[in-house]
């Protein structure tokens, strides 16, 4: 406010020096010229400040539009008794008020306020030739041309570039009520371990001096060759309330680091070529909006260590080295990342990583990364929805021991899988109109191992396929995993059919729904689902329903107290299985097996008893049984399987 009581003086001493015209009493000393006749606006060019003006005009003045901006009630206009009018206001926020004159503006006085403006006559801009100064320099900015410390509230302005500067920190704000206008300059270090180009921190060397920081501003500002580019708070040491706008941080080993940052606003930056571009550390309610992170070494955005309510929007995470998108680990909550962009990293596109909890992804695109495209490991209530996740090079959605949902969203044309939970722990995803390759599935708690639109086993003689397909592992029944196919009309104009390949064999499904051209089924099991239509003479095939396995004894086989154990003997392939006992049925252990909790046991009611269960990988599933097991089947999958009695192979005498 120096600058402003300074240039009042300034009008005082050219009244007493300048006589015979009271309108150029008012003129400040260094004025060459007045402006008048046409539509005059007074606009602060700063968001969320304001200021207080007044000025003067020899003729007359009314309250008028221009461009949007009207002046309110609260301008006031006085003539004065010598033919002069004076005009007192308040303008804010980016907001403007529109005057018409009719004669001559000869003084211009900014009374109070932050807020930077504009002065424009018929649209030129008019603030130099009334005040003496360009418009930006009009808010009673400090000059900077040198690293310093500021340690005093107010509004400082680089007036140069600040070139290869070899100190620890540039700039250190260490001060409450304080903006940090770079005017498009550049802040340029030497690439020296241990140095920041701009510091908000109210305390030196990792130890804070002084209550924590709030109501800073760093905006329009280029900072170059530094470890940390912009640096806000410290670990453990607490942080400030800020505002980061218009900053461009290139070539540092991390672009702008936030610790222990509240309640503040990061918009329209630029974080390229750095080591990482973003990372927060215990911050909480921050917005991030039109945020470009993208071509640094390692990852374009880490939200890290307990930080939580950080909205990013408008975010371009691209062409990093390595993850996309960050949000872990330990504690990292409400996060929310919507009308996103990210893709072309080396690593995975999104990262959910170790006990972090209640999140959104909506809105997004995660494309072309070199990993998978969503990775959640340990995560729990995730909600991803009006997303798409396509061209990966992994598994277009991989979780491992976490939950949530997902809704309306669109996995195609990834290198791995399309849906892959890795971890059957009774945990899983609600899905709810999730688009693989033209295939349409839903799930509730499900933990299947989805892949749409993928090559098929050999087809059976005589067929073709006519449409999308579906591969499927690990679905149980309490998945509740349905499937829906858009089905074409055949060459010979009938429909075409969905078959099922169980891994071994190729059959028709019986019951599919049927409405409007769409086929959906409930999936249980391993396989593939596909459309095929007629190509010629066609070999004899059964429906799915019809091919049940049957066992080779009609009698049964005999089990009074002893072990039963259903084995995988494939590595790395598993299957599905049922069989029915006449009499009861036990979960034990045997020969260092134990059937799993997934395991069914179910009592008909009528004596007899159905047990459905999943092995894989040459591991297997052993239960005590006292009566007669009449039944075995394998229900899908592509592992082959021995049936052991008190360890005497009986799998010829269960299974044709």
């Amino acid at each position: 406010m120096n600058a402003v009581r300074t240039h009042a003086s300034l009008f005082l001493l050219s009244a007493l020096i300048v006589t015979g015209t009271a309108a150029l009493g008012l003129l400040p000393l260094g004025a060459a010229q007045t402006v008048g006749n046409g539509t005059f606006v007074v606009e602060s060019t700063t968001e969320a400040q304001s200021f207080d003006y007044t000025f003067t005009v020899d003729g007359t003045v009314s309250k008028t539009q221009a461009d949007g901006y009207a002046s309110e009630a609260s301008d006031r206009i006085v003539e004065n008794d010598d033919g002069t009018v004076t005009v007192t206001g308040t303008a804010g926020d980016q907001w403007g008020d529109a005057y018409e004159v009719d004669g001559q503006v000869v003084a211009f006085e900014k009374t109070e306020g932050d807020s930077s403006f504009r002065l424009e006559l018929d649209g030129d801009d008019v603030t130099g030739v009334l005040t003496g100064q360009r418009g930006d320099t009009a808010a009673s900015a400090e000059p900077i041309d040198t690293c310093t410390t500021i340690t005093e509230p107010g509004r400082y302005e680089l007036t140069t570039d600040l070139q290869d500067s070899g100190v620890e920190t540039c700039i250190h704000v260490r001060s409450d009520d304080v903006v940090l206008d770079g005017d498009g300059h550049v802040v340029d270090g030497v690439g020296r371990n241990g140095t920041v180009g701009v510091r908000v921190f109210n305390g030196t060397d990792g130890e804070r001096l002084g209550p924590e920081l709030t109501n800073v501003t760093v905006t329009d500002v280029r900072v170059r060759d530094w470890e940390r580019g912009v640096v806000a708070g410290e670990i453990f040491q607490g942080g400030p309330t800020l505002r980061v706008s218009d900053l461009d941080a290139r070539d540092n080993a991390g672009g702008l680091f936030l610790y222990d940052v509240e309640d503040s606003t990061v918009e329209n930056v630029t974080l390229a070529e750095n080591g990482d571009g973003l990372r927060t550390w215990e911050t909480t309610n921050l917005t991030v909006q039109s945020l470009n992170a993208s071509a640094n070494a390692d990852v374009g955005v880490r939200v890290g260590q307990a930080s939580s309510n950080v909205t990013l929007s408008d975010l371009r995470a691209a062409d990093n080295g390595g993850r996309g998108v960050v949000i872990g680990t330990t504690g990292v909550s409400r996060v929310s990342l919507r009308d996103a962009e990210v893709r072309n990293n080396g690593g995975v596109g999104v990262d959910f990583r170790f006990d972090v909890f209640d999140h959104t992804v909506s809105n997004t695109v995660v494309a072309s990364n070199g990993d998978d495209g969503i990775r959640l490991v340990d995560a729990s209530d995730v909600r991803i929805r009006d997303t798409v996740v396509r061209d990966n090079a992994g598994d277009g959605i991989k979780t491992t021991r976490s939950t949530g949902s997902l809704s309306n969203v669109t996995l195609r044309d990834n290198a791995g899988l399309a849906y892959n939970d890795t971890a059957r722990d009774g945990d899983g995803f609600d899905g709810e109109r999730v688009r693989l390759s033209g295939v349409t599935v839903s799930f509730t708690a499900g933990e299947p191992t989805l892949t749409g639109g993928p090559s098929v086993p050999t087809l059976p003689d005589g067929y073709q396929r006519a449409g999308d397909a579906l591969r499927v592992s690990n679905a149980l029944p309490s998945d509740g995993l349905s499937a829906s196919f858009t089905v074409p009309n055949a060459s010979d104009g009938e429909r075409a059919e969905l078959w099922y390949h169980d891994g071994e064999t190729w059959g028709r499904v019986d019951g599919a729904a049927v409405e409007g051209g769409t086929a959906t089924v409930s999936v249980v099991g391993n396989g593939t689902l596909a459309l095929l239509e007629p190509s010629g003479p066609s070999a004899d095939a059964t429906s799915v329903t019809e091919r049940d396995g049957t066992t080779a004894d009609a009698s049964g086989v005999p089990a009074n107290g002893t072990a039963f154990v259903v084995a995988s003997t494939t590595e790395d392939a598993s299957f599905n299985y049922t069989f029915t006992v006449e009499g009861t049925v036990s979960k034990t252990e045997a020969d260092g097996y134990v059937a799993e909790e997934s395991d069914r046991i179910t009592e008909n009611g009528d004596g007899t008893v159905t047990v459905t269960g999943f092995a894989g990988d040459q591991w297997a599933d052993p239960f005590e049984v006292e009566g007669r097991i009449v039944a075995f089947e394998k229900t899908g999958g592509t592992s082959q399987f021995r049936l052991e009695l008190d360890g005497e192979d009986v799998t010829e005498k269960l299974v044709n």
